[in-house]
C-alpha cells in the first residue's frame, strides 16, 4: 500500500463530526437542519452519512427524493477514483437537493451511534452483507431510511450480478400513499429507479428485509403484517449483524 493510500485511510477511520453536528446530537435534541447538513457535506469522509440525512430530508417530498436517488446511483456506477472529482460531484448533488429545504429537520440520532461505534466498522459490515445478498435468488429489500448510509456498498455489489435491489419506506407504508418505496434495476453499469407502488403483489422468488439493528421490533412486524393483508409469502428478516426471524 502506498503512502498516500494508507494517509487516506488512516484520515478517515479517525474522522470526527464536525462541531454543529455534535452540538445537535448533545444539546439539540439530535435535531439537524439545512445548515447542519451542508456543512457535514463540507467536511471529507462523510459522503454516506450526509445522503442519509438529505434522503430523510426529503421523505415528505418523493419525486425530489427520487431525484437525488438517481443522480447519486449515476455517481457511484462512474466514479473515477480520483478523490477530488468524485468528492465535488457528490457534493454538488447534495447541494443541488438541499435547495428548498430551508426550513428541514433531521433527527440524526444514528449518526451518534455510528461515532460510537465506527463509521468504518458500519461500511465493512455493509460491504459484507452487500455481498452476501448479491448471490441470494431472493428479492432484496432495504429498509429506509438508515440502510441508505450503506447504499454505495449494495449498488456495488448488486450492480455487477445486475440483481435488482428495493428499498422499502415503511412511513409510506403508514401513511397510506400509493408508493411504498422504489425498486432499482442494473443493465450494463446504468441503473433504473422506478417507484414501488402499493400494488406490489410479490415475487414466487421469495422476500428478504435488511436493516441496520432490530431496534424494537415493531418496524419488521409492521412490514410483515403489510405482506401478509396483501397475501404475500411471510418476508424473511434479516439485520446487518445477525439473522432474526
Amino acid at each position: 500500500m502506498n503512502v498516500k493510500k494508507r494517509s487516506e485511510e488512516e484520515k478517515s477511520r479517525s474522522r470526527i463530526l464536525p462541531p454543529t453536528i455534535r452540538y445537535a446530537l448533545q444539546y439539540g435534541e439530535a435535531l439537524v437542519g439545512k445548515n447542519e447538513i451542508k456543512n457535514l457535506n463540507d467536511t471529507d469522509y462523510f459522503e454516506n452519512e450526509v445522503l442519509y440525512l438529505t434522503i430523510k430530508g426529503l421523505e415528505e417530498k418523493p419525486e425530489e427524493q427520487k431525484i437525488l436517488l438517481e443522480r447519486y446511483l449515476d455517481y457511484i456506477l462512474n466514479k473515477t477514483n480520483i478523490k477530488e472529482k468524485d468528492r465535488e460531484v457528490s457534493r454538488n448533488i447534495i447541494n443541488e437537493s438541499l435547495k428548498d429545504l430551508d426550513s428541514v429537520s433531521v433527527k440524526a440520532s444514528k449518526l451518534a451511534q455510528l461515532s460510537r461505534q465506527g463509521f468504518d466498522l458500519w461500511q465493512e459490515k455493509f460491504q459484507k452483507k452487500a455481498e452476501e445478498l448479491s448471490e441470494d435468488k431472493r428479492n432484496v429489500f432495504l429498509v429506509a431510511n438508515s440502510m441508505f448510509l450503506g447504499l454505495g456498498s449494495f449498488v456495488d455489489q448488486f450492480s455487477k450480478k445486475n440483481k435488482a435491489l428495493n428499498i422499502i419506506t415503511p412511513k409510506w407504508i403508514d401513511e397510506g400513499t400509493h408508493i411504498i418505496g422504489y425498486t432499482i434495476s442494473f443493465e450494463n453499469g446504468k441503473a433504473s429507479v422506478d417507484f414501488l407502488l402499493r400494488s406490489y403483489d410479490g415475487d414466487q422468488a421469495g422476500t428478504v428485509f435488511v436493516d441496520d439493528t432490530m431496534k424494537s421490533g415493531k418496524l419488521f412486524a409492521k412490514i410483515k403484517d403489510y405482506w401478509a393483508r396483501n397475501r404475500m409469502e411471510e418476508p424473511d428478516i434479516i439485520t446487518i449483524s445477525e439473522r432474526i426471524v
